[in-house]
């Protein structure tokens, strides 16, 4: 289980190519429902997101309204984007859209300290 669990880890920081910071490891609980949606985020809008992918964005909408917090989702949400460009706000919009998830993706130029 703990090699699953550093193997996944060492994924995700592959994967968004993020640097290995205290930054990232807050982000774990943010990037990680969120995988089974990359896929979906690389597809045209209006493509019907995988049952997981929504299981995942309900999870970290969830986190946002409570323990994680909205500045800290907004935060992960920033550098995911950053770090992979083709993860589009209008993109990630219409996954939690498809999947009836309110969780507010920033555009670029978001101030997530204000959220």
């Amino acid at each position: 289980m703990a090699s699953s669990t550093s193997f996944s880890l060492l994924f995700l920081i592959l994967l968004f190519g993020v640097p290995m910071t205290m930054g990232t490891f807050a982000c774990v609980p943010v990037f990680g429902p969120l995988l089974p949606c990359f896929s979906s985020f690389m597809n045209p809008i209006g493509n019907k997101p995988s049952q997981l992918c929504c299981s995942g964005a309900a999870v970290v909408a969830a986190g946002a309204r409570s323990y994680i917090g909205k500045a800290v989702v907004c935060h992960c949400l920033m550098s995911m984007m950053e770090g992979y460009p083709l993860v589009t706000p209008e993109k990630a919009h219409n996954v939690t859209t498809q999947c009836n998830v309110e969780l507010l993706f920033p555009s670029s130029h978001a101030n997530c300290s204000t959220v």
